[in-house]
């Protein structure tokens, strides 16, 4: 939860396919429901923010009319989404990230350092699903990716 003197903005990261909306304002999804490569099961009220022509594997889901959202799109794409967000003066970014467990994490660390890059200076919220395990985070075990994390 984020707040400010004016306003509070309610935050959540969903990792299952129920989504508990009505009291959030911003959600972060990674591999939602998609028919036909687009994000689907929503009620049309919801704004969803999703990029590129193949299968949809993040998601920024906006469900506050009075926030305003733009995408940046220059580093949108099927696995990464970046969102400014705007409400009673307060600005900030939001960044839903997949990072397949058949691709190179330098790929999606490079999109990060992008990222990064673009808000230096500004508030940024990340989400990311990196397909990753360690310890660190209280998994059983920790794999070639999770160590990639802790190295960074």
């Amino acid at each position: 939860m984020l707040a400010t003197k004016s306003s509070t903005l309610t935050v959540c990261h969903i990792q299952s396919d129920k989504l508990y909306i009505k009291r959030t304002d911003v959600a972060f999804l990674q591999e939602p429901y998609t028919v036909r490569n687009n994000v689907a099961g929503f009620p049309k009220s919801i704004r969803i923010f999703a990029y590129g022509n193949g299968r949809k594997r993040e998601v920024l889901i906006g469900n506050n009319n009075k926030i305003d959202a733009v995408a940046v799109k220059q580093v949108s794409d099927e696995d990464a989404c970046l969102i400014e967000f705007s409400c009673k003066g307060l600005k900030f970014y939001g960044a839903s990230l997949y990072f397949a467990i058949d691709r190179d994490m330098g790929r999606g660390i490079g999109k990060v350092k992008e990222i990064r890059k673009l808000t230096i200076g500004k508030g940024l919220i990340i989400s990311i699903d990196s397909n990753s395990r360690n310890k660190l985070w209280h998994d059983t075990q920790t794999n070639q990716r999770g160590k990639t994390w802790k190295n960074l």
